[in-house]
């Protein structure tokens, strides 16, 4: 009869590098052959061989489990009954750990197993014609790659052991070789040496095969070592390099600003592994080389500090929807081009190297801890892109002057992009440098969103921004058939000349209005342009429409006296 050695010669796994834990019933004489054919076949397994079940079995599973790569679940009707076993499986499905289940011969499970597996798609050992196809098939899942090490032993599935019966000596042979009926004549003993010298050539033919057999089998087993997977560990990372290209398998460091390596051991790193940076609370940025293609499931979840990642790989990144699970700080994704597959949440962007702002072509993005983000472009000038949800609520941001670029490089800050808020913002509002870009579009959203806004008196920033204020104000009051008015920065800059004339000041003494030849209408109030937009935004409107309806552009401009009071212009085209 055939039977299973209840004994497994594997031992359990006990180091750093990923591993698989596997979740078995202790006296089923299939799952152990399992467990040690996989050890056999070069993956590190852990199993609770040696654990004392009454005392510390607990807290030992739940570690090793918890800091395992990935669960191996061999499930039969044994199984389903044993308690410990089930509270693996609910340990597993909380702390949401890939698991491969795999359904030995004969097992069909009940509808709390199925329940339990959700979407998982078991490996049943019934649907291979043999043994040796099952366990090969739960080999080639490729999630156990990282599991695996850098000299399997020989990939032979189990041999069941055969119980035999003592062989029964044949009743005529005698106890000392010879039997009954044997004539020691010449004739037989001619046909004894006959035979033994056949018996020995057979045996040499035989032997010298072997030999070139299994040279050859040498031969191809140490080629077959050659090119397996190996495992290579250096600052903090585990890579695993096959067939020419690495895998990050993970990452152990404590760097905030990490930049991954794009090549290791001559092996191109194409693809960051399922649970590579996992709970990694100290990462902010991380930048990756031109090789990274792929991004695994849960790669970077929890890592609730990291604010920025940088793909750079041209041919574009794809990542798993669950990817960034967790990632609460993740405001900024940038990419090498539109080549890409990433699920992030609402308050993280993705920022294309080469798109167009109103500052130049972005080359770099850069994000600071308050969560704004810039981008660096190709006059060395850099732009606000977004100010995310990380920015204190109800706080005005404070446009700087300047940011510090990756290289360390100071660059001005010249303009901030129509899309840098949301229309659901929580930010107070803005403070604007002396001069700075904006769109109109921008402007528009400041107002629509009641955001606060401050500025330096007398600055373009502030002339512009009323010039669209205005504009938007004005617009409303013009009749439907006439062109819009839109505000102009060339005129809002002609406006700003014009304070400083002479004539300006005879019109401020007036308080009148004033037709140039150029046909410019000039209008010249005593106040600030604060007065001059809460004018405009009155009922009444301080232009006469007579022959306006062809005005459609317009700027501000303001000035002050020798008592600092200040006069303020409109200027319209």
């Amino acid at each position: 009869m055939h039977k299973l050695s209840l004994c497994c010669n594997a031992i359990p796994y006990d180091g750093t590098l990923p591993y698989v834990f596997v979740s078995y019933k202790d006296n089923d004489a299939k799952s152990l052959a399992i467990i040690e054919w996989l050890h056999r076949a070069g993956v590190r397994v852990w199993y609770d061989k040696g654990v004392d079940h009454s005392q510390e079995w607990p807290a030992i599973v739940a570690s090793k489990l918890k800091n395992s790569h990935v669960c191996i679940l061999l499930l039969s009707s044994k199984y389903e009954r044993s308690g410990p076993c089930i509270d693996e499986l609910s340990m597993i499905k909380k702390n949401q750990k890939p698991f491969i289940p795999v359904f030995l011969s004969g097992y069909t499970p009940a509808d709390s197993i199925s329940l339990q597996l959700g979407g998982h798609t078991p490996l049943r050992a019934d649907n291979f014609l043999s043994e040796t196809d099952f366990l090969l098939r739960i080999l080639s899942e490729r999630i156990l790659i990282p599991c695996r090490t850098t000299a399997p032993e020989a990939y032979d599935p189990p041999k069941q052991e055969l119980e035999q019966e003592p062989k029964q000596k044949p009743k005529h042979e005698i106890e000392d070789g010879t039997k009954h009926g044997f004539k020691q004549d010449d004739r037989h003993f001619v046909r004894v040496v006959k035979y033994a010298v056949t018996m020995v050539i057979v045996l040499a033919i035989v032997t010298a095969a072997y030999f070139r057999i299994t040279s050859n089998q040498y031969t191809q087993e140490e080629s077959v070592a050659t090119n397996a997977p190996q495992t290579v560990q250096f600052g903090g990372f585990t890579c695993m390099i096959e067939d020419g290209e690495a895998t990050l398998l993970s990452y152990n460091g404590t760097k905030s600003d990490l930049q991954v390596p794009d090549v290791v051991e001559n092996a191109a790193i194409t693809t960051v592994s399922d649970h590579a940076f996992e709970g990694n609370t100290a990462l902010s940025c991380v930048t990756f080389g031109k090789s990274v293609n792929r991004i695994g499931v849960s790669a970077f979840a929890g890592c609730s500090s990291l604010r920025q990642l940088r793909l750079a790989n041209p041919e574009g990144v794809i990542a798993e929807p669950d990817a960034f699970s967790g990632c609460e700080s993740l405001v900024a994704i940038e990419v090498a081009s539109e080549n890409y597959t990433l699920t992030v949440s609402e308050s993280c962007r993705v920022f294309i190297i080469g798109a167009e702002s109103g500052a130049g072509t972005i080359t770099e993005v850069l994000t600071e801890e308050d969560g704004v983000v810039y981008g660096r472009t190709d006059k060395d000038e850099a732009t606000v892109l977004y100010v995310s949800n990380l920015f204190p609520a109800g706080e005005v941001f404070t446009v700087p002057e300047d940011v510090t670029a990756q290289d360390g490089a100071v660059l001005p800050v010249t303009y901030i992009e129509s899309d840098s808020i949301d229309e659901n913002s929580s930010m107070g509002g803005f403070l604007f440098p002396k001069e700075i870009g904006f769109s109109v579009e921008l402007a528009e959203k400041i107002e629509d969103l009641g955001l606060r806004f401050k500025y330096i008196p007398g600055s373009y920033s502030h002339c512009w921004l009323f010039t669209c204020f205005a504009s938007f104000q004005l617009e409303k009051r013009r009749p439907l058939d006439v062109n819009d008015l839109l505000p102009s920065s060339d005129v809002c800059m002609e406006a700003m000349s014009f304070c400083s004339t002479d004539e300006a000041a005879a019109l401020a003494d007036q308080g009148i209005w004033s037709k140039p030849e150029n046909n410019e209408l000039v209008y010249v109030i005593h106040g600030t342009l604060q007065d001059l937009y809460d004018y405009l935004r009155s009922e009444s409107s301080p232009l006469s429409w007579n022959g306006c309806e062809n005005y459609t552009e317009f700027g501000l401009g303001t000035q002050y006296d020798n008592n600092g009071e200040a006069i303020s212009v409109l200027l319209a085209k």
